[in-house]
């Protein structure tokens, strides 16, 4: 692996304010972000601000302080005076699959996978009133191959308490300097190092976590779409471009069952009311990976565990008709990539109506999420809400 931890904005989201962050490469092993480089944007971005409040809050201890100021600015601006330490957590993860990152040294190559299924199902008219469509199924699954990281990846984690750690980093490379400048004042003028330290932590910490601050919001940025940094193998191109190495990870087998029930009761020829359900046992497993031992990874068949629709058809060969119906499908994980993550419950309720003229022409208007209840298929896309459409067909046959 090459021995750089390489910070990179590639394949995240365009960021506000000055569109970058400064972030040098960093040794392989750093567990956080560096203060230092926090400390240092936020003095570019709102420096003058924060000191302008410093001589302000030392004025108002002792107007005998003013003479510190200056000395006290170019302390803070000082590149080599910046707060020690790391904020925040970097974790490794899969940046294809959206999961920690684990060792597959000798995966296996991937290879055709074993799909075993069996299936019972039944389609049945009673009395001519009620039609019965249901079937139960297993399926197996063995040798499953996905494309996997083979580089990680790293995404920050607790970023909420980077303005709080800037302050106490500050304040803990200031206080000696405030004694050293302290201690030879007159005995009459007192040294509330401690309350200084403080007061100009706190200014820190407040222009970090500032509304509006650009700095602030590209770390959050970034730290929600997990990309912040990568280690790199040797044998990508050295190039200037940031590449995150990929090849398959196999699975282990896992199987899951499913049910499928349709219920529609005809009151006439041209009335109807219905139901459907489908369901899962599960939707995440956790099998091995084949070729390291030990080793199992999450799986997601990114489909609802259960699913629904209720409504009731009106159509008679000619003249007025009409469906409504609500369909409500479960939220579920989804491991896809970019569009990992926690899904949209979804409750949508759908009308259409129409009318059939003799002449073989018929005129539609339907109404898909009629109450625009927004929602996304898979985080990241697009919400979905209202669509309406309006139809003419012409049936020359008629």
């Amino acid at each position: 692996m090459k021995q750089s931890f390489e910070i990179t904005q590639k394949n995240t989201p365009p960021y506000q304010g000055n569109g970058a962050i400064p972030f040098p490469n960093l040794p392989v092993g750093t567990p956080g972000l560096p203060l230092g480089i926090v400390q240092g944007a936020v003095t570019q971005q709102a420096g003058q601000q924060i000191l302008a409040g410093v001589g302000a809050q030392l004025a108002m201890l002792n107007p005998a302080f003013a003479g510190l100021i200056p000395g006290i600015n170019d302390f803070l601006t000082n590149p080599a005076n910046f707060a020690t330490g790391t904020s925040g957590n970097f974790v490794a993860f899969d940046l294809l699959a959206r999961q920690p990152f684990g060792n597959l040294n000798n995966a296996p190559q991937a290879s055709l996978r074993k799909e075993d299924t069996w299936e019972f199902g039944y389609v049945g008219l009673i009395a001519d009133k009620l039609r019965i469509t249901f079937d139960v199924y297993n399926r197996k699954i063995d040798g499953e191959a996905i494309v996997s990281a083979i580089s990680p990846s790293y995404g920050l984690q607790g970023v909420d308490r980077i303005g709080s750690d800037l302050g106490s980093g500050v304040a803990a490379t200031l206080t000696p300097y405030l004694i050293q400048q302290l201690t030879p004042l007159p005995p009459a003028l007192p040294a509330p190092v401690e309350q200084i330290a403080a007061q100009i932590a706190g200014a820190y910490a407040a222009g970090y976590t500032q509304a509006g601050d650009a700095f602030a919001q590209a770390i959050a940025t970034l730290a929600n779409n997990f990309l912040i940094g990568t280690i790199e193998t040797q044998n990508v191109p050295d190039n200037g471009v940031t590449h995150v190495a990929a090849g398959y990870r196999t699975f282990e087998s896992y199987s899951y069952t499913g049910m499928d029930l349709g219920l529609e009761y005809f009151l006439n020829s041209d009335f109807s009311i219905f139901g459907n359900y489908s369901y899962i046992s599960d939707n995440m497993f956790t099998p091995g990976i084949k070729g390291v031992e030990g080793s199992t990874s999450l799986r997601a068949l990114s489909i609802p565990q259960n699913k629904y629709r209720l409504g009731a058809n009106y159509g008679p060969a000619l003249g007025w008709r009409a469906n409504l119906s609500f369909q409500h499908d479960d939220s579920f994980e989804s491991l896809d990539g970019q569009f990992s993550g926690t899904t949209d419950e979804k409750n949508v309720v759908d009308l259409g109506i129409g009318y059939k003229f003799e002449n073989g022409l018929t005129i539609n208007l339907s109404s898909q999420n009629l109450f625009d209840s927004e929602y996304r298929a898979f985080p990241g896309m697009p919400k979905i809400g209202r669509r309406s459409l309006i139809t003419l067909t012409f049936d020359f046959g008629n």
